[in-house]
This record gives C-alpha cells, sequence and structure tokens, in this order.
C-alpha cells in the first residue's frame, strides 16, 4: 500500500512540474513586422519562473513571442499609441481591447466610411464590425 501511495505521489509531482514549466505565452507583438505609428503594437504579462523571448530563426522580419516556464501572474497589459495622437508616438499602457473601447474614436467614426491618421486610411464599417463581436463575445 505504502509503494502504491508513494508510487501516486511521484506521478503527481510529474504531473506538477510538467504543467508549471510548459511553456505559456506571456508577450508578444499585435501588429505586422513593422507598425503603423498608430494602434496597439504589443503586450506582455509578468512571469514567475522562467521567462524566454522566441524569435523564428528562419523568418528575419518575424516577431517575437515571450513564453513563461512558470506561472503567469497578473494581468496582460498592451502598449501602443491611441490614433488621435499626432506628436508622441512612445508607446504606452493602453486597454487591450482598444479601439473598440476608445469613445472618441468610436464617435469619430460613426459619420464617417473612412478614416485617416498619420497617413494610413481604417474603414469605419469594418471596425464597427469586429467591435461589435469583439463585445459580443466577452458579454
Amino acid at each position: 500500500m505504502q509503494q502504491r501511495l508513494l508510487f501516486l505521489l511521484i506521478i503527481f509531482i510529474i504531473i506538477l512540474l510538467s504543467w508549471f514549466l510548459f511553456p505559456k505565452n506571456v508577450g508578444g507583438v499585435l501588429c505586422g513586422p513593422v507598425c503603423p505609428p498608430n494602434g496597439l503594437h504589443y503586450y506582455k504579462q509578468s512571469c514567475f519562473g522562467i521567462e524566454n523571448r522566441f524569435i523564428p530563426k528562419d523568418c528575419i522580419d518575424c516577431s517575437y513571442t515571450d513564453m513563461c516556464f512558470g506561472i503567469p501572474v497578473g494581468k496582460k497589459k498592451c502598449y501602443g499609441v491611441s490614433y488621435t495622437e499626432t506628436e508622441n508616438f512612445e508607446d504606452k499602457e493602453l486597454d487591450c481591447n482598444y479601439p473598440c473601447n476608445d469613445e472618441d474614436f468610436k464617435n469619430i467614426c460613426q459619420n464617417r466610411e473612412n478614416i485617416t491618421f498619420n497617413g494610413i486610411t481604417y474603414v469605419c464599417e469594418w471596425i464597427n464590425r469586429e467591435c461589435d463581436l469583439l463585445i459580443t463575445q466577452n458579454n
């Protein structure tokens, strides 16, 4: 009976270690290899354990993925530049549902077919449809 209990304990420890050391995604790029000046650019989350950045070796212009070999801690945070920003293009923390939760952006897009920020044109119909899908999925 003791050997069986010891065997079950060892199996449990192996499963627990496997889960703990299994890589979990805790960061990466939210736009192509070259990001436009505005919009969400990347996200990150803290890691209790070992964090490692993976960049594909066979792809020169690919983005990175941060993997956590441990436990992701805290809430995922997203960074980028607001579409309405015209001067300071340094990344700052934005809600990960941006621009769907930005009332200024939604108001601008309600009365127009397209909007242009820094030379990049966005189709309001597509943005409104994507935001409606996102809101429906989160509820």
